[in-house]
């Protein structure tokens, strides 16, 4: 698989709380990123049009037809689940080496 964008990740990540439009996943990684505007309309677009390429999300009906709604796919669930495993592991090896680095200085001030 191709390596994804932190933005397209984070469209993953939001779509599997449950499928939306495009408005609300931007709301939604706000939330997520914890800032206003963390994601553009152009960024937004371009990651949906590249999940749904490679299959990782499709479109579901909507009672609007003036929105289009997404929903993560079985294999984009898989992507996603590859992702928080991976960084995950990544949190973890940041942890002890910073705890490993923290004790030489401990000892070097003690």
């Amino acid at each position: 698989m191709n390596k994804l964008a932190p933005h397209q990740m984070d469209i993953l990540l939001v779509l599997a709380g449950g499928s939306t439009h495009g408005y609300e996943i931007m709301k939604r990684i706000d939330d997520l990123r914890g800032k206003p505007n963390s994601l553009g309309p152009a960024q937004l677009y371009t990651g949906l049009q590249k999940l749904l390429d490679l299959k990782l999300i499709h479109e579901v009906a909507s009672d609007d037809p003036r929105r289009r709604v997404y929903a993560i796919s079985m294999t984009g669930r898989a992507a996603r689940d590859a992702y928080v495993a991976e960084q995950s592991q990544f949190l973890e090896r940041a942890r002890v080496i910073n705890e490993g680095s923290n004790k030489g200085v401990e000892l070097a001030t003690g």
